[in-house]
């Protein structure tokens, strides 16, 4: 959701492996297969492709225009902001080399060999039991979580406002506001500071 891109399929792209990566992901984020299926298979599909080539489709990813701005934001309002993405690892330096501000990055790992991928550490079962275990640890007066994708719905089930970021048909059934930019959740978090 910070990044306009789906970073394995630009990873594909680079290693000629789009259609088969977009069909997984496809699969994944629509909820026609367990995510985590789903990102084993992504993963299994690029076994074998340079590091090299993660590290650079990493540096030139973007950041949604706005998130740089809301996460400062919400952190000078005193908020915990957590980035709880079904990607990886690698992504972090870049979208916060970016300027966007968090006080968490949770995401699975890349597992390299020898100069290529070789598989993948799953570092939590679902967003549901992330958005949990900060729940507990840090106690807040209001949870929302902000989602778009079927890998989301467990996270925004345990939010006390979830908010769906141009969010996907199966995901609507478990917002209570969609957004289409960063603004609109600027103003509806806004009203909660």
């Amino acid at each position: 959701m910070v990044t306009p891109q789906e970073y394995l399929l630009e990873v594909a792209k680079r290693s000629g492996l789009y259609a088969r990566i977009k069909e997984e992901f496809l699969h994944g984020i629509n909820g026609f297969k367990p995510w985590h299926e789903s990102i084993r298979r992504r993963v299994a599909l690029l076994r074998g492709v340079k590091e090299e080539v993660f590290w650079e489709t990493a540096k030139q990813l973007r950041v949604r225009p706005g998130a740089v701005k809301l996460t400062k934001l919400l952190k000078a309002r005193g908020w915990h902001v957590f980035i709880v993405t079904g990607g990886f690892t690698i992504l972090e330096h870049a979208i916060k080399a970016a300027g966007v501000t968090c006080d968490g990055f949770i995401a699975h790992e890349l597992i390299f060999k020898d100069g290529v991928l070789d598989g993948c550490t799953l570092t939590y079962k679902d967003k549901g039991e992330v958005a949990r275990k900060l729940k507990e640890t840090l106690n807040p007066k209001v949870t929302v979580a902000i989602g778009d994708g079927y890998n989301d719905i467990p996270m925004l089930r345990e939010a006390d406002l979830a908010l769906g970021f141009r969010p996907k048909e199966i995901v609507r059934h478990y917002v209570d506001a969609e957004v289409r930019t960063f603004k609109q959740i600027w103003r509806i978090l806004h009203l909660l500071s």
